[in-house]
Formats: structure tokens, sequence, C-alpha cells
């Protein structure tokens, strides 16, 4: 009965050790497609980044917004928080809304906007970066 039970769990250890260790390997090749995947739906040639420092420059950038047929647009802008609660202008003067968790009163902030090349809404933001730069 002792020698029945040691060669179960020696079957159960040796089976659990050959299927188990594979499991690595699938997961590093689901992210490997995942990767590819994510690679093959961005054309880095469809990136335009543009640093909005002036009503000037937000002005030309503009039409560009409204036009992105597919380009991935990238907006960089700075800012200052006006109050407590978040409130604060670019530097064009219009008004954003900033965490007010993460910022205070008269912080300095970078706001990165990724824009959906899918459509061409001047809204249509994808992604908001801020940061704090003072």
């Amino acid at each position: 009965m002792k020698n029945r039970i040691i060669k179960t769990i020696i079957t159960l250890l040796t089976s659990t050790l050959l299927l188990g260790c594979n499991t690595l390997e699938v997961n590093k090749t689901e992210s490997e497609q995942t990767a590819q995947t994510i690679r093959n739906d961005i054309d880095f040639g469809n990136v335009e980044i543009y640093h909005s420092t002036s009503k000037e420059e937000f002005d030309r950038l503009t039409p560009i917004l409204e036009n992105r047929n597919g380009k991935i647009i990238i907006e960089v802008i700075e800012g200052t928080v006006l109050d407590n609660n978040g409130n604060g202008t670019d530097i064009t003067g219009k008004y954003i809304k900033y965490d007010s968790d993460r910022f205070s009163k008269g912080d300095k902030v970078q706001t990165v906007f990724i824009y959906n090349p899918k459509t061409n809404t001047f809204d249509d933001v994808l992604y908001r970066i801020d940061s704090l730069i003072e």
C-alpha cells in the first residue's frame, strides 16, 4: 500500500512538472502575437507631433486636426492651474481641467493629447497625459 501511494505521488509530480512547464511558453507566444498586432496597427510614418505655444500655432493645428485621415496627431501644450479645484488655462487662454488631487494652484502642467486617427472630430482624444513642469 505504501509503495502504491509513493508511485501515485511520483506520477502526479511528474505530470505536473511536464504539463505545467509549458505555461510560460504559451504566455510568451501570446504576448509576441499581441505585440506584432499592435505594430501592424500603427504605421510610425503616420505620426505627427505639434507643440502649440501660441494662438497662431493652435490656429494652424485646427485644420490639421479636422483632416487627419488616418494620421496619428499628437499635440503638446502647456498650462497653468488657476485654483485648487483643478481649473486652469493653457497658453492660448483656453480652459482646461486638471486633476485637483495631483495639481494645485499655480502649478505649470504639460499636457499631451493623442487624437483618434480613425475620426476627424476635433475633440476625439484617445489619450491625455498631464505632467508637472514646475
